[in-house]
């Protein structure tokens, strides 16, 4: 089910919105909400993340012009749906190609393709966001730069690195997930251990945006003379 904010009367008009999407928004928006929310997906113990956007009108900071999008996709009917089954397939389980609604289909077909290459564009625009792509370094590399504690401050090791945006599309299908939380085990007073383990949650991850951060980088290497 496609649940959106704006209902589109047609596929023309779909189409006539799409011209209108400011791609450079829409990039700038991606990166304001990976800056903002690091800590949603960040985890030390990878470089690759990829991130389900979900874009509604409680996405933090907004998203107004990525949720134009967003909903542009949305409103693209399912090919089943531009489809009359009853005329469509005959008695004996085969199609009647006569009786396909090819027009409809060859033009929701091409205003995907038009969606797609605007969301390739704002894929290329979010990669030349210099001063954005290193806000989203600092915040993310603060993690991996973190060793441990001491006296209650944390202990930073120096490293040099970057954060790379390799990926940005749209995901026109639902997804099943289950994840599994972690075992713990605990150690009583006395010497006993208890395992605690906890129930895997399974969610679905509706059709939306998909954004691939990659983060690189080496531990700095201080230049020593040899006099």
């Amino acid at each position: 089910m496609k649940l959106t904010n704006k209902e589109y009367a047609s596929l023309e008009e779909i189409a006539v919105e799409a011209r209108k999407i400011d791609t450079n928004k829409v990039a700038n928006e991606i990166l304001d909400w990976l800056i903002v929310n690091v800590e949603q997906f960040i985890d030390n113990q990878v470089k690759m993340f990829k991130i389900d956007l979900i874009i509604d009108g409680e996405s933090n900071p907004p998203m107004p012009e990525a949720r134009k999008l967003n909903d542009l996709y949305r409103h693209i009917p399912e090919d089943e749906d531009m489809i009359n089954a009853k005329d469509v397939f005959r008695a004996n389980g085969t199609i009647n190609m006569k009786k396909m609604n090819t027009k409809s289909l060859n033009q929701a077909a091409k205003i995907r393709n038009c969606l797609n290459e605007i969301t390739q564009e704002c894929f290329e625009k979010i990669q030349i966001q210099e001063e954005k792509l290193n806000k989203l370094y600092e915040r993310m590399i603060y993690y991996y730069e973190m060793i441990g504690f001491h006296k209650g401050s944390p202990l930073l090791r120096e490293i040099n690195g970057a954060v790379n945006v390799t990926k940005f599309e749209y995901e026109a299908f639902s997804m099943d997930v289950q994840v599994k939380s972690p075992t713990y085990k605990i150690q009583r007073e006395n010497g006993t251990v208890d395992t605690i383990e906890s129930g895997a949650k399974s969610y679905t991850i509706d059709e939306g945006f998909t954004v691939w951060v990659e983060i690189a980088f080496a531990p700095k290497i201080t230049s020593t003379s040899l006099f």
